[in-house]
């Protein structure tokens, strides 16, 4: 009956990954483990976009060093360049509803975003 229980609550997605466990104990493990793998590869793909990030910050510190700095208004669009497939709904709203921002705007809103 706990059995049943969980597989009402438990998202599809998950639901697949553990259909052919039968105690709870072994279902909560499975889980946890599917969890586990979930976060370290969001964990690597966060530290590859970190990567990104600094290659970024390294190009700007490069074009300020020969004093040439960019403003954070002239960065904005080659941040928003930069972004991957997973940001098009983002890309789309700030560019269409967008207008005047700052940087920070628009770090907050890449801060709070979720692809």
């Amino acid at each position: 009956m706990l059995r049943s229980c969980l597989f009402a609550i438990i998202s599809g997605d998950l639901l697949i990954k553990v259909p052919y466990l039968n105690h709870s104990n072994q279902i909560w493990d499975g889980l946890n483990k599917q969890l586990l793998i979930a976060s370290f590869m969001k964990k690597m793909e966060l530290r590859c976009k970190l990567t990104n990030l600094r290659e970024v910050k390294d190009v700007v510190d490069s074009v300020a060093d020969i004093n040439s700095p960019l403003t954070h208004q002239e960065l904005i669009p080659y941040i928003v360049d930069g972004l991957d497939d997973d940001y098009e709904a983002f890309i789309t709203a700030t560019t269409y509803f967008g207008g005047n921002f700052t940087f920070d705007d628009l770090r907050i809103k890449l801060i709070l975003y979720k692809p």
